[in-house]
């Protein structure tokens, strides 16, 4: 078992090298912002649809930084879910409270 978890974290890291996990890191927070814009001009069901993406995007990459930083790939996962569902949680209640809903 330890064997495999290991072989899962390796595969995990190898995924991102350090170029392709800034570009994803870019490419998330513009997601984010094109979303908050959005739903300030009333499109709010597209804004949600993007920024949740970018967030389920922003799980896996999360989850892999935390496990190149040493943490348990299973745990860096579920520590990565928890902060990405906070943050979708806070950015739905800002973006519905713009548009009075």
């Amino acid at each position: 078992m330890k064997n495999y978890m290991q072989h899962l974290k390796e595969r995990a890291i190898s995924a991102y090298p350090p170029k392709t996990s800034r570009r994803w890191s870019i490419c998330i927070v513009a997601a984010v912002i094109v979303g908050l814009v959005l739903g300030h001009f009333g499109q709010v069901n597209l804004a949600e649809f993007i920024i949740d993406f970018a967030l389920l995007c922003g799980i896996d990459l999360l989850g892999v930084t935390f496990a190149k930083h040493g943490v348990n790939i299973i745990l860096a996962y579920i520590l990565a879910a928890a902060l990405c569902f906070a943050v979708s949680v806070l950015l739905t209640f800002y973006i519905m409270s713009s548009n009075n809903l």
